[in-house]
Parts: structure tokens; C-alpha cells; sequence
């Protein structure tokens, strides 16, 4: 594993023509001069296995994007900025703004307690308010570990491959539980349990499927046409980028598992082509029905129950990492924290077969998004390509 230090180093002269070039522009660096991607080939490798598709787009323009492997290797079909790749948990910022939509609206309340909404919640949901599911602050326990709390003949289907956990299930074995990881709004833990239950709030609020709202509300008005939450076969998804693993005997299709039916946490599908317009809309472009305060407040970090802001604790270890990717904070949907002076938003996405990165710096105009299908992730890569591209930019102002 290369060091990162020595790797900036190595890019940073390799990329120095892009400086005094178009970096503003709207053309897209070449795949065949770029630096960067020698960087990709030594990460991903060939075009032979499964790959990437990954973009960078500043001021609204894409300065860089790249797209190699096979999104299928049973047909050999390949990656292109048309794939649509399962976002995994880079959904949960689509799921935290329907949320945020719904209580604009005046269709829920984010500090109302689960028990108004799901009746028969156990006591601890008085407690517990939608605000802190979407901030992972509600202590829930993880719905993976509480198959067994589900009903026998469904769990059977479930273990035999016939069907898969949906949002419901998580509610189900949820309200079969009687305790929590901590008193809620006291602590951070991340929580898929959380952001399947935000799914079923979105149906009951708007009365309508989750898949159905997001589509009407969020990916039609941005022109997200092949973006869509994948619900059980029900739908073809074109261009469909197929998960991944390495084994023993080489790459191969693992692309669903037991709980890649649960949509809050996961479930969305999108490409680099329809990311280009969700970036348009975190970029200031608000064409959606929501007003400018609760934009404002899509980008903010959460608060634990004593009004101070949330604090994620590093892991053993990273107590002094000066890794950007190392979260100091949660909002609605975004890993925070800080790089050069300014607050940076980032998510990854993880699910069998698939790893993902989104990252943004509002003060840059700059995002940068990573879709891979395959099971293994490189933060290293993730952090040298956004770190060149702030570092680029920062350059390029100071010498105008």
C-alpha cells in the first residue's frame, strides 16, 4: 500500500497542467492522458474484471471522469456513465431529505415520538423521534442481528433464498425488542434500523410507496430519469452495474443478499450521468419543493438531546488521523468534517458486491463521486483523488 503523503506528491506534478488549463471548463480530461489514471489502473485494474465509474464536476462542469471494468461479468457488459450501480447507503441522504420534505410540508413532525406513528411501538419510542433516527443518534439496536425475532415461516423463505427482509421486517422485529444501545439522543451509532424506519414514515406521511415518492418528488423534478429505489424485481433497471466479489477462484456475481430488499437503508440505484443533476441540486440549484430553510438545513449537523452538536468518537487508533474521511460529525444523510478550512460532506455506500464514495466541498463547488462494483473499497484512493482536485483548485485561485 502506497502512502498517501508520497502518492499526493507523485499526482500532484503529473496534474500540475490542468492549472494552468481548463480546470473551469466543461471538458472532460482524456482517459488516455490523464494522470489519474495510472493511479485508477494501480486500485482497480484492468478492464477484464469489475471496475469503476468515477467523476469529478466543479462550478456545475465535469473537469474529470473515468469508467473501466465489467458491469456484468456474465455478460461482459461494461461499466459506462450510464451504469446504474446500487448506491448502498449513499441512499440515506435521498432518504433524510424525503423526510425533510414531508416535515416542510407539514406532513411530519422530526421531533414527534415513534409511538404516534407506530402503534404498539415498545416504551422506549417515546423517547425516540424521527430527528434521531436520521442522525443515527436513536440507539436502536441492528435489525442484521435480529433475524431471529422474525416470524418462523418468513425467516425460513428468507434463509432458503426465496425472499428477502424488507422495511416492514425491520419494524416487525424492532417492535419484538426491549432495549436499546443508550438512552436515545445521548450518543452517535450509526443505524441501518433507523433509515428503514424513516422509509415506512415516508409512506405514512405521504401516502404513497417510498419508491413512489422519491421518484415524484426528487429524482423526476431534477431530471434523474434512471434513477429509481430497486423494490423486488418489480422493475427493470437499465444499464444495471451487477455486484461483485473476489474469491478463491476469481471475481464473482454476489449482487444481493438477505437484506438488499430493505430500501431506507440502501435501496436507491443511479449512475454518474443522473449524479451530475444531484450535484446540480447540492450545488444551489434548488428545483425542488422545499423551502430555503430546510435546504439550509439539509446540509447542517444533527444535535444530541442536550442541544450540542453531534460528536462522532474516533475509533481506537484514529484519535489523531488526519484523515478527511475520518467523520467529526453527522447531518441529514452526511458524514462532516473539515478539510483546508472548510466544512466537507461525504458518505460511502457498502453492500455485497458493491463499494461507493460520495464527497463534496461547498466552499470548492467541487464533488467528487466513486461507484464501484466490487466488494472491496479503497479510502486511500478516495482521499488522494478529492485532496488533488481541493488542492488543484486552491492553487488555481491564488494564482489568478
Amino acid at each position: 500500500m502506497i502512502s498517501i503523503k508520497n502518492s499526493v506528491f507523485a499526482i500532484v506534478a503529473g496534474f500540475a497542467f490542468i492549472v494552468s488549463g481548463n480546470l473551469m471548463g466543461d471538458q472532460v480530461a482524456s482517459s488516455d492522458t490523464h494522470p489519474v489514471d495510472q493511479l485508477i489502473a494501480q486500485y482497480y485494474g484492468t478492464n477484464l474484471e469489475p471496475g469503476l465509474a468515477f467523476m469529478v464536476v466543479r462550478n456545475g462542469d465535469v473537469i474529470y471522469q473515468h469508467t473501466s471494468g465489467i458491469a456484468n461479468l456474465n455478460t461482459g457488459e461494461t461499466i459506462t456513465a450510464q451504469s446504474n450501480f446500487r448506491l448502498a447507503s449513499v441512499t440515506k441522504q435521498m432518504t433524510a431529505l424525503a423526510v425533510l420534505m414531508l416535515s416542510d410540508w407539514g406532513k411530519l413532525d422530526l421531533d414527534a415520538p415513534l409511538t404516534v406513528y407506530f402503534p404498539g411501538f415498545p416504551s422506549f419510542g417515546e423517547g425516540i423521534t424521527p430527528r434521531m433516527l436520521i442522525h443515527h443518534i436513536s440507539g436502536l439496536v441492528e435489525y442484521e442481528s435480529l433475524g431471529s425475532l422474525l416470524e418462523p415461516d418468513k425467516l425460513e423463505r428468507i434463509i432458503s433464498g426465496q425472499v428477502q427482509i424488507v422495511d416492514a421486517d425491520v419494524l416487525e422485529v424492532i417492535m419484538k425488542t426491549d432495549r436499546t444501545h443508550f438512552t436515545p439522543g445521548t450518543e452517535f451509532r450509526y443505524s441501518n434500523t433507523g433509515y428503514a424506519l424513516l422509509a415506512l414514515l415516508v409512506e405514512q406521511a405521504s401516502g404513497t410507496s417510498f419508491p413512489e415518492f422519491l421518484k415524484r418528488n426528487i429524482f423526476e423534478p431534477l431530471g434523474m430519469e434512471n434513477t429509481l429505489v430497486y423494490a423486488h424485481d418489480e422493475i427493470e433497471i437499465l444499464h444495471r452495474a451487477y455486484g461483485h466479489s473476489k474469491t478463491a477462484n476469481g471475481w464473482e456475481v454476489t449482487d444481493q443478499n438477505e437484506t438488499s430488499a430493505v430500501l431506507g437503508d440502501g435501496g436507491v440505484y443511479s449512475s454518474l450521468e443522473d449524479m451530475k443533476k444531484w450535484f446540480a441540486f447540492l450545488d444551489g440549484q434548488n428545483t425542488l419543493n422545499l423551502s430555503e430553510q430546510a435546504y439550509k438545513d439539509y446540509f447542517s449537523s444533527g444535535y444530541f438531546r442536550d442541544g450540542s452538536e453531534i460528536v462522532i468518537k474516533p475509533r481506537p487508533g484514529n484519535e489523531n488521523s488526519t484523515n478527511l474521511l475520518v467523520p467529526r460529525s453527522y447531518g441529514y444523510g452526511w458524514m462532516i468534517g473539515e478539510y483546508e478550512n472548510a466544512r466537507i460532506h461525504h458518505h460511502g455506500g457498502a453492500s455485497i458486491g458493491f463499494r461507493h464514495m460520495l464527497l463534496r466541498s461547498s466552499k470548492a463547488r467541487l464533488y467528487v463521486v466513486v461507484l464501484t462494483n466490487r466488494n472491496k473499497s479503497y479510502e486511500e484512493f478516495d482521499e488522494l483523488a478529492f485532496r488533488h482536485f481541493v488542492e488543484t483548485i486552491n492553487t488555481s485561485t491564488k494564482d489568478e
